[in-house]
């Protein structure tokens, strides 16, 4: 359900937030980054208004503190560079959404 996808972004960017370990903040993005590709999977009717635009502000948060967590350089290689490439499933997150939004605004 839509209402859960707003839901469970928000429950991951603070997550994300909250995180002090590796694997945690790995897994909020993972989740976070599940969230976003979900977003295609529904209808524009199914999607509440405003999700849309917050879905986009969570994700560049996300990838801010991303970002920030690398620079830190705290965690292990393995973990940077799993991090460093979750950036690019966020990213590709919101260019899916983007085309959702473009073929059902081009379809109206």
């Amino acid at each position: 359900m839509p209402g859960d996808m707003v839901s469970q972004a928000i429950e991951a960017a603070h997550a994300i937030g909250h995180a002090h370990g590796g694997r945690r903040f790995a897994a909020a993005v993972g989740q976070f980054a599940e969230t976003l590709a979900s977003v295609p999977d529904y209808t524009p009717a199914d999607v509440p208004s405003g999700t849309i635009p917050l879905l986009k502000t969570l994700a560049e948060d996300v990838i801010v503190q991303i970002e920030r967590r690398i620079d830190a350089g705290r965690d292990r290689a393995v973990v940077q560079r799993d991090l460093a490439e979750s950036v690019y499933d966020v990213r590709r997150g919101l260019e899916e959404i983007d085309r959702w939004q473009r073929h059902y605004l081009g379809a109206g």
